[in-house]
């Protein structure tokens, strides 16, 4: 039997910003940024938080490899919304082992198109982290 237990720690709130294709704003990290910006309104993703998890554990692909081994573990995962609304710059920042940090990366690759975070009224950056833990 296997159990994968998803958690969203840095994205710590949602506020219902867009009911118009149920976009919903996911609350960033701002700890580790350089920069600090904080954003007047963070990107929003499609179902907020709830469609993060609905992608996780619609998409995670736990290699057979990893399950015959017993390795487990959390895996912590970086990333950035850009200013186009993508995904960019994915990290592992906390490895567990080779097999179960791809599977989050590929996860984390496959999100849909966010809308872009804003300050005074552009798009910014927005920095998040997803915990997996297999």
């Amino acid at each position: 039997l296997l159990i994968i237990c998803i958690v969203i720690v840095s994205c710590s709130t949602t506020k219902n910003i867009s009911k118009e294709n149920n976009y919903v704003e996911v609350i960033g990290d701002i700890k580790d940024i350089e920069n600090k910006v904080i954003p007047d309104k963070y990107a929003m993703y499609p179902d907020g938080k709830k469609g993060i998890y609905n992608l996780i554990i619609n998409e995670i692909i736990v290699p057979k490899k990893a399950l015959q081994s017993n390795i487990k573990g959390k895996v912590l995962i970086k990333y950035f919304v850009g200013i186009d609304g993508y995904v960019e710059n994915v990290e592992v920042i906390k490895s567990v082992h080779p097999l179960l940090d791809k599977a989050a990366v590929d996860v984390i690759k496959k999100m849909k198109k966010w809308i872009p975070g804003k300050k005074n009224g552009k798009p910014v950056r927005v920095f998040y982290k997803q915990p997996f833990k297999f």
